[in-house]
């Protein structure tokens, strides 16, 4: 979010700006580490 800031104050017409949220520290023991293979195609 600084750099968006940053950008609309310098006025270099930023069209998007992404904000990525950290996943709180409980939810991470719950989510797999690595992608199953049971989705892929063969």
């Amino acid at each position: 979010r600084a750099g968006a800031d940053s950008c609309e104050r310098v006025g270099d017409g930023l069209v998007a700006a992404h904000i990525i949220a950290r996943v709180h520290s409980e939810v991470e023991s719950i989510l797999p580490s690595a992608p199953s293979a049971s989705g892929s195609a063969s």
